[in-house]
This record gives structure tokens, sequence and C-alpha cells, in this order.
């Protein structure tokens, strides 16, 4: 889909501006087309466990908001999402672990490539440890990732206050 000559995405590109963009060979565009392309991957996942979440919401509380006169934008503000708060709580961290995992789509699409625009840390310390044999480095470098996204995890949980709900 994003090939520059046959792909899809740039034929419109391509009909709308009258030029090819090379998104994963150009340095300016490979970052945000690797963004586009996770997204993409994980939106079908991300809407069955938001889809599953409202699936928990009482009928009998949007009964009620629609007998005290609330329009749907006010139920939706002040009953679906305070009621979805762990559900979106447990999205946001799953998605931002995903974000630091971004091995497979790098490895598979650029090889950190357009002169290293797209080497990520995941692939960097694979790169160490497998092609250059620098298994202590790499093994460093994994230990502070886990730190790190285990800080992250912990400050989102805490500031998400994903362990409360509405229900009461």
């Amino acid at each position: 889909m994003l090939d520059p000559g046959l792909g899809i995405v740039n034929v419109a590109v391509k009909a709308v501006t009258g030029h090819d963009i090379l998104f994963l060979g150009s340095q300016g565009w490979v970052i945000p087309t690797l963004a586009g392309i996770g997204v993409w991957k994980s939106m079908g996942y991300n809407a069955i466990l938001i889809f599953a979440g409202l699936q928990t919401i009482p009928a009998q509380v949007y009964e009620a908001g629609r007998l005290d006169g609330a329009s749907e934008a006010r139920m939706f503000t002040h009953l679906t999402l305070p009621l979805l708060r762990p559900i979106l709580a447990m999205v946001t961290v799953l998605t931002v672990i995903g974000s630091f995992q971004v091995f497979d789509l790098v490895a598979v699409t650029t090889k950190g490539g357009p002169a290293n625009a797209s080497n990520v840390l995941p692939l960097y310390i694979y790169s160490k440890g497998f092609a250059e044999f620098d298994f202590g480095y790499a093994l460093t470098m994994s230990m502070a990732l886990f730190v790190l996204m285990l800080t992250i995890t912990f400050v989102q949980m805490r500031l998400l206050r994903a362990n409360e709900s509405d229900t009461n």
C-alpha cells in the first residue's frame, strides 16, 4: 500500500499533489508512517476491549440518565466515560507498553533505516546483542528499558486512577 510506484496510498497522494512520497524511504516520513502502521495494527484489539467495557455498563444507568433529561452528549461525558475509566486506563497502559515494543514492525519494514532514522531502542538492543555480540551492553539496555516501562506504567496507573470505578 505504501510502495512509491504501485501502492494505493501513493496513487491517491499523487492524484492530489502530483508527486510520490517515500513513506518508508524518507527520513521525515518514516517515523510518522511507522506510527500510523502501529495504530492501524492495534486499533482492532483496542476497539474490542472498549466494546467489551461498554457491554459491562448497566442499561439502568442510561435509563436513569434519560429520565433525568440528560442529552446523549451529557450521558457520554458524565456516565459512559467515567464508567469506562478502568478499561480506558488498561487500553492506554497497553498501548504505551506496545509503543516501546516496536521491534517487529521496524525490523520488517526498514531495519532501522533510512540513515538510522527509524532505529528504535529494541532494534538497537537486538543489533548490539546478536550482530555485535555485546550481550552485556544489550542486557543492561534491556534492564533499563524494563525499569523505564515499569515506572511509566506505575505513573499511568496512578494518574488514571485505574483501580477506581465510578459504579457506586
